[in-house]
């Protein structure tokens, strides 16, 4: 696997490889990144690496980065898909331990401001998820000051069990589009009220195709960007591009040379 961070620059659009002298989460894939003002008593910004694979086990270790001093610190190690050689500390560490979320990968995480760390769904296996393997619907947030886990119990109507899918927050909601749950892509929208803790389906103006593995990322003050994905059902990528706006819900479906070209971000403010 690949062991190695880069950080790119907004203003020259050049990407350049981060040096560290100590020792980080090594090669990692299908993990989440979200960056937080701070870290408990250390000043930020800190990049925090959650779960993943390294193509043999599954983690649920927490990964702290320093872009003060580029530094890695293992914040939290909890539990290991298979124990193996963390048996030993695993066993001494369970009755200290209180909430953590279960191994995983594959699933969405974000940062709510000004320090909570969300983390959705995914899939405990480092194996392709199939129809027979345990897919995640559960919810649970970081608060990276207090650094305690909390699972949260939300009403309403809960997004179903999936990995692969993307969220975006648009204060105080987050916004939870598609995903894989082993045996079908979503096209299916949600909303989780931060504030109230509470789910919602909503209904869309327009429907994309279904898909997982997107991105999606926010681009004007109440609009989101959902970017490509993958459809296995159909065995196909997309390069397609949307726009869901707030709070109507609008969604429309734009191309890149529109993008570019109008500039869409300045566009939606």
């Amino acid at each position: 696997g690949i062991n190695a961070e880069y950080m790119g620059d907004t203003q020259d659009w050049t990407w350049s490889e981060i040096k560290s002298d100590t020792e980080g989460p090594g090669p990692l894939s299908s993990h989440t990144a979200c960056i937080v003002p701070f870290l408990g008593s250390e000043p930020g910004p800190c990049m925090l690496i959650f779960g993943g694979t390294d193509g043999i086990y599954t983690y649920s270790d927490l990964w702290s980065f320093s872009f003060r001093t580029k530094s890695w610190t293992l914040v939290e190690l909890c539990q290991h898909s298979t124990c193996g050689s963390y048996e030993e500390i695993l066993m001494e560490n369970y009755n200290s331990l209180k909430a953590w979320p279960a191994c995983r990968l594959y699933h969405a995480s974000l940062l709510v401001p000004p320090c909570q760390m969300y983390i959705f769904g995914g899939a405990p296996d480092a194996k392709t998820t199939t129809a027979e393997d345990e897919v995640f619907s559960d919810l649970w947030v970081l608060d990276a000051g207090e650094l305690t886990w909390r699972e949260i119990k939300p009403k309403g109507k809960s997004p179903s069990r999936r990995g692969s899918t993307s969220m975006c927050y648009v204060e105080p909601f987050i916004l939870l589009f598609g995903g894989f749950d082993g045996v079908r892509e979503y096209d299916d929208c949600y909303t989780y009220d931060t504030q109230l803790e509470i789910w919602r389906e909503i209904l869309l103006t327009s429907i994309p195709r279904i898909r997982c593995g997107h991105v999606a990322a926010l681009i004007g003050p109440r609009s989101v960007l959902l970017c490509c994905g993958c459809c296995m059902t159909f065995d196909t990528c997309m390069d397609d591009n949307f726009v869901i706006t707030f709070p109507d819900t609008t969604l429309f479906e734009i191309t890149s040379r529109y993008i570019i070209m109008n500039g869409l971000v300045k566009h939606l403010k």
